[in-house]
């Protein structure tokens, strides 16, 4: 039998398999969203983020690895001490949208640090309200983060929508709304994602006794390449404009709780000015918590010293029981 030389085995190929001219590679990469992580992930690393792309993690309800676009953290320092670092985590989604995303946005009725609650990790997770008191709030209700924080400023979306072109059928031609599945599909993994990196944190935060201030804060962010929109309804008028950055809120279930997210949505040519702000919030939270070392401090060496006291129980308690099992036997 003749061997096959690469001359041969390339017109095979060919035959079999039809290959991509490079300028159609292009146009398809144009379409997807690879090219919009790359770019972002330059943006980020410019602004001191490390970045990881792909970012495996396992989907809660079937186990089956699944991957989120990038995942980027930044260290900002407790200013003005030295040493000490408050952590920032950005699990993002891309998205190019050939066509615009719309949001319809309102008021909220009410902002709360329930309803809009600032995603963080760490030591101390939770402060008592004042000295004295024996009621406890989270670390953001207790720096006051609802005076500056994005969360708790403007409109909230619950709604979106995209559009099409019908392609056949009485009314073809005709623009409908309607969203694409892969769009719930990414805001979904946005929060599957945000949990898996939490409860990955707190494991490991758990293993290590130390009684340092050690915190990090969590954000979800869906960036889209080309046109985002407001949908506003005030009585029976629609009023639509471009904007650069939406706040959308997303209920789900997580071990059969209700669990509320904010996903921050932000166009590409925004993303710069959204990171400056992120920064800013950052800078203003670290120097609250500078302020309030002290006291932080000590609730954090208190809280180390009852699970001292309990594991210590809890080791004597099992070593009286195989005592008594030894005596017995």
């Amino acid at each position: 039998m003749k061997d096959l030389n690469n001359n041969d085995t390339i017109n095979i190929q060919k035959k079999l398999k039809e290959i991509i001219p490079l300028s159609e590679a292009k146009k398809s990469l144009l379409k997807s969203g690879y090219l919009l992580e790359a770019r972002l992930e330059n943006i980020l690393q410019k602004n001191g983020y490390y970045v990881r792309s792909n970012v495996p993690y396992p989907d809660p309800k079937t186990g089956v690895t699944r991957e989120i676009d990038l995942d980027a953290i930044n260290a900002i320092s407790l200013k003005p001490r030295k040493g000490d670092f408050i952590f920032l985590e950005l699990i993002i989604e891309c998205i190019n949208n050939d066509q615009p995303l719309a949001f319809i946005t309102k008021e909220p009725l009410y902002m709360d640090y329930q309803d809009f609650e600032i995603k963080m990790v760490g030591l101390p997770e939770k402060l008592l309200k004042k000295r004295g008191s024996k009621n406890f709030i989270s670390l953001p209700e207790y720096l006051g983060m609802k005076e500056y924080h994005h969360f708790f400023k403007g409109r909230i979306a619950t709604q979106y929508c995209t559009f099409e072109k019908k392609q056949k059928g009485q009314n073809k031609g005709e623009w409908r709304a309607f969203h694409y599945e892969d769009h719930h599909e990414s805001f979904h993994k946005l929060c599957d994602a945000l949990e898996y990196s939490m409860l990955d944190l707190q494991t490991q935060i758990n293993l290590f006794d130390e009684d340092g201030i050690n915190i990090q804060f969590f954000y979800n962010i869906l960036v889209v390449q080309n046109d985002l929109l407001d949908i506003r309804q005030i009585g029976t008028t629609v009023k639509i404009k471009k904007t650069n950055h939406i706040k959308f809120l997303i209920t789900d279930f997580v071990k059969g709780k209700e669990k509320n997210y904010v996903v921050d949505v932000v166009r590409e040519g925004y993303i710069e000015n959204f990171l400056k702000n992120l920064q800013n919030e950052m800078d203003i939270t670290s120097l609250k918590i500078s302020k309030k070392y002290s006291m932080m401090k000590k609730e954090i060496e208190k809280k180390l010293l009852k699970e001292k006291i309990v594991k210590a129980i809890s080791t004597f308690s099992n070593l009286i029981g195989k005592s008594t099992n030894i005596e017995q036997d």
